[in-house]
């Protein structure tokens, strides 16, 4: 048992030490795998520590790459800026004294000598004094800002570059402002802009102006004091900033009164003389800003009309996009600032802000979305110059004819046109155009296209035609007739020019009367200095001149060539020009020796055009082509027959063929009518009052002949308008006519002032209170001013002396800008006599015929017919005194009035339809002894009204074929007879249509 026992107990001692064995295996695997547990934890913390910094890095490289990306247009935009900064360093002190020089010196100069004198030259003078100055520096834009122009431009500002600078001017200038405004834009301008401040209006020819001005100085503020070339010297201690200081308070010298003067005081001085020369003195104390129109400004203008009316949503979208275009520019400049403050202001690193990160984004995302827009609106800008440019070609036409209604002042110091009168013309040219089709195609982005159709060419055109037809209407009948024939060349010089222009935009070429090459605007110039060079040389000849070798020799041996050595020395100059190549070879040609003789010395050279040949002429040429060649060289070869070429030629380069043949114009629709530029014009009353304002007179010239007050009162009563009638050239009549108007200002009402060139201080008084008055809204919108005037009283033309010039007009020159003039003369050629007395029996003898139905039969109007006639002739012989009568008699359309009266009380109504029952030998009597002959104290002219009543007034008028010129001259060129169903209005006109331009028994 013993033994069992110690062998029990060896072998539990055995796997005790195998126990304490294995548990000190145990514990050191447990010790090992606590330590491998420990490893894995801390490499498994590593491993989630490395991606953690991983995870870091990789935002920080993402963050780094977007920052980077993000902060490279930045970066380019601030190298940018930098370069420019440093150009801007070097060149501020040019930059600076060239916008000084414009405010202080180039105010008072026009737009030319601004561009392209002044200018130039302060940029050469800083060059050679090595003075860096940018370039193409505008000062505009560096002195005023966007949203300051559209404020002026709110305020009734032209759009122009001029009046833009002008502004600029004004805004930035330390002395007191001196305008010189003509049309009176800038003072409006500034009635607006100044209106939220209470601004105040004073004239120096007005009594209380100081007393205004002292009440501005001293409340602070704006005042407008009117015709300063009437400047008072009383206040030149305020002009001159002679300022002393009291205490806390400015004082001044306004007269006798020291006045305190008010920080925010603002003083213009306007005038509406455009030739103002101010004194030395008084150009040194002022700020001179000249807003005389120029060109380019009255084009802008234009421009603007046209397209407020044509394409109203292009005027509202440019004002959208420039105001858009402020806005982009501030905004981007903020977001700007903003980045550059967010990045200064980013504390630790930029990396590890996300908050700056996120806005970062933020403001370039709004960035893109803005530089965006601006290229979008840039595009829609350059979409909008296209569509102005389709419009310009007109504009500039417009522009060009006010320029060159202004210098037909050297012909008649009458001849005045304001501003406003080109700004009417185009309203009614727009008026009178057809409606405009709705709807444009559109491009990809939703713009409109801007290319021209057919239709919209064709558009642009007539408005141009009406143009030129409402100018040529409402200017030749206030023009005398010797001059008429410059207006009509001048404004077929624009209307080429303007064809010109619109081909070269258009980019394909216009045809047929369309056609810019038909008659281009330098041969039209080439015709023009022909007839100035014959006004001012006189050197017509009736001595047979020397041969010229240079010269075809047909013109020589047919004895055609009757001018002197001037007008030989041009007639070489004009052959010898490209144009006339063919011409000239034809002329030399002994083959068309015998077709050129033929045409040359027929009755009407300008008929046998067509019998040319081809060869005569360049290839191609159409008949108003070859009328114009033809007609140029009848200038120098058959002077006698020119007036009927030219005449021709007008009509079918206006009109077409079948306005120069003559015949009656066919009925259209209302704007070719309007566009028609040969059509009979009306002198009446009745039919001028529309084109009449409350500011807008009516002036009429005659001669001592003719007293056209008649038509006023005619005029007058259908309208009931009150009309008082004063007779000017003594105190009485002033003291009336101060009465009436002071009457009719406030009431309403017509005034007629008789002989105002009698009047001429008194006229001078009157204009002004006129526009002080419609300035000051004072006038009654009935009111009306009619005024009559000699004729003969005319200034002499040409005179160089602007100044001159006004001192020496019988009336007011701004007066004669504002009114409708009318000329009335006796009228050349029986077909325009008959217009203008038969044509016109509604208006001047309403009362003595009663109603005129135009296709109402009745035997009247034959009789009508033939008093008109009678009267046509009497007239026109006058234009050959002493050969059509011994001496000039004072005949006008009184007399065919009175015919008219003694024709209705000698007449009964015929029985049956048949023809009235009249005693023609009491008729004749009347008209020889009284009508006319009342103021005939000579035997043969006595004895030829006997003879020109007889064979007009006797039963023959009621004849079928009726033919009122017989005898010797019945083998001549004669209007076809007057049919006997010719009875009604309607018919007779017709008739009268027919008969040739210029025709005379």
């Amino acid at each position: 048992m013993r033994d069992k026992i110690d062998a029990l107990t060896a072998a539990r001692d055995v796997k005790l030490r195998k126990l304490q064995k294995t548990e000190h295996d145990i514990r050191d695997k447990e010790a090992s795998l606590q330590k491998l547990k420990s490893e894995y934890q801390a490499t498994t913390e590593q491993i989630a520590d490395l991606k953690h910094r991983i995870a870091l890095v990789s935002a920080k490289c993402d963050r780094a790459t977007r920052i980077t990306d993000q902060l490279v247009d930045e970066r380019r935009r601030w190298e940018a800026e930098i370069t420019n900064f440093d150009t801007e360093a070097r060149s501020t002190i040019g930059d600076c004294l060239i916008a000084a020089a414009f405010l202080a010196y180039i105010g008072y100069f026009d737009e030319y000598t601004r561009q392209q004198v002044l200018t130039p030259r302060w940029l050469d003078c800083l060059r050679r004094k090595s003075v860096p100055v940018r370039e193409h520096l505008s000062v505009m834009d560096f002195l005023g800002l966007p949203k300051l122009r559209l404020e002026w431009e709110a305020s009734g500002l032209p759009k122009d570059r001029l009046c833009v600078e002008n502004a600029t001017i004004m805004h930035r200038c330390s002395r007191y402002t001196m305008l010189i405004d003509p049309a009176g834009m800038a003072a409006q301008f500034l009635q607006a802009y100044y209106a939220k401040d209470k601004v105040d209006k004073a004239s120096f020819s007005r009594p209380g102006y100081l007393k205004q001005l002292e009440n501005a100085v001293r409340f602070g503020y704006p005042i407008i004091l009117e015709d300063a070339e009437f400047l008072d010297p009383a206040v030149m201690p305020l002009l001159s900033q002679e300022f002393h200081r009291n205490g806390g308070r400015f004082i001044t010298r306004i007269g006798a009164q020291d006045v305190d003067l008010s920080p925010t005081f603002r003083l213009f001085l306007v005038t509406r003389d455009r030739d103002y020369q101010p004194s030395p003195d008084i150009a040194g104390q002022v700020c001179l800003v000249n807003f005389t129109m120029t060109l380019s400004s009255l084009q802008s203008q234009c421009l603007h009309r046209l397209l407020l009316q044509e394409r109203p949503e292009v005027d509202s979208k440019r004002t959208a996009l420039m105001q858009a275009q402020g806005e982009f520019q501030l905004r981007l400049r903020l977001l700007e600032q903003n980045l550059l403050t967010l990045i200064a202001q980013s504390e630790g690193s930029l990396l590890d802000n996300d908050e700056a990160i996120q806005s970062l984004q933020k403001l370039k995302l709004e960035t893109k979305g803005i530089q965006e827009s601006i290229e979008d609106s840039d595009a829609s800008m350059q979409l909008i110059e296209q569509t102005e440019g389709l419009y310009r070609p007109v504009a500039t036409l417009a522009a060009q004819t006010f320029f060159a209604l202004r210098q037909l002042s050297e012909l008649s110091t009458f001849y005045r046109y304001d501003i406003h009168f080109i700004f009417r013309v185009v309203d009614a040219a727009l008026a009178a155009l057809p409606p405009k089709q709705t709807g444009r195609p559109t491009d990809a982005r939703g713009h409109g296209v801007a290319a021209a159709t057919s239709e919209e060419t064709h558009r642009i055109d007539l408005l141009g035609r009406i143009v030129l037809s409402l100018v040529h209407k409402r200017v030749s009948r206030g023009m005398f007739r010797g001059d008429q024939l410059v207006l009509d060349l001048r404004l077929a010089q624009l209307r080429s020019a303007m064809l010109a222009e619109m081909a070269a935009r258009g980019g394909r070429p216009l045809e047929g009367r369309n056609d810019p090459k038909c008659v281009t605007e330098d041969e039209w110039g080439w015709l023009l200095e022909g007839l100035h060079a014959s006004g001012a040389a006189g050197e017509a000849s009736a001595a047979a001149p020397r041969p010229d070798s240079d010269l075809p020799p047909i013109l020589q041996k047919e004895g055609l060539l009757r001018v002197g050595p001037q007008g030989r020395a041009a007639l070489k100059t004009l052959l010898a020009k490209a144009a006339f190549r063919e011409l000239r070879e034809s002329l030399t040609n002994s083959r068309l020796t015998a077709v050129w003789s033929a045409v040359l010395l027929s009755g009407s050279p300008i008929d046998a055009v067509g019998t040319l040949p081809a060869s005569c002429f360049p290839p191609g040429a159409s008949l108003t082509r070859r009328t114009a060649l033809l007609t140029f060289l009848l200038y120098y070869v058959r002077r006698d027959a020119f007036m009927e070429a030219v005449l021709r030629l007008l009509h079918r380069f206006f009109d077409g063929e079948e306005a120069a043949s003559g015949t009656p114009p066919p009925a259209g629709d209302s704007a070719s009518d309007a566009a028609r530029y040969f059509t009979v014009s009306s002198q009446s009353v009745s039919e001028v009052i529309s084109e009449l304002t409350l500011s807008t007179p009516l002036l009429m010239l005659s001669d001592t002949s003719y007293d056209p007050s008649t038509q006023v009162e005619h005029a007058a009563g259908p309208l009931n308008a009150r009309l008082r009638t004063v007779a000017m050239g003594s105190k009485e009549g002033t003291e009336s006519a101060d009465r009436y108007l002071e009457v009719a200002i406030q009431t309403g009402g017509w005034v007629l002032l008789k002989n105002v060139h009698l009047a001429r201080a008194y006229m001078d008084r009157l204009e002004k209170r006129l526009h002080f008055e419609t300035l000051e809204n004072r006038v009654h919108r009935d009111f009306r001013l009619f005024m009559t005037a000699d004729s003969s009283v005319a200034a002499p033309a040409g005179e160089a002396d602007a100044r001159a010039q006004r001192a020496a007009s019988a009336l007011p020159i701004n007066l004669l800008e504002k009114s409708v003039l009318v000329v009335y003369e006796p009228p050349p050629g029986l077909r325009s006599s008959l217009l203008q007395t038969y044509g016109a029996l509604r208006h001047k003898a309403a009362d003595v015929v009663g109603p005129v139905d135009d296709h109402e039969p009745t035997p009247m109007q034959r009789l009508y017919l033939a008093a008109a006639w009678m009267h046509a002739v009497i007239v026109e012989r006058l234009f050959y005194v002493p050969l059509g009568w011994s001496e000039a008699y004072e005949y006008s359309d009184t007399e065919f009035v009175r015919t008219l009266q003694a024709v209705r009380a000698w007449t009964q109504p015929g029985g049956a339809g048949g023809p009235p029952t009249i005693s023609w030998l009491a008729l004749q009597a009347i008209v020889v002894a009284t009508i006319y002959g009342g103021k005939v104290d000579n035997g043969f002219d006595q004895h030829v009204l006997e003879i020109l009543a007889r064979r007009m007034l006797n039963p023959s008028v009621f004849d079928a074929d009726l033919q009122p010129v017989k005898g010797a001259v019945a083998a001549a060129e004669l209007p076809p007879p007057l049919p006997g169903t010719a009875s009604a209005f309607s018919d007779v006109m017709h008739w009268v249509h027919a008969l040739p331009e210029g025709y005379s028994s």
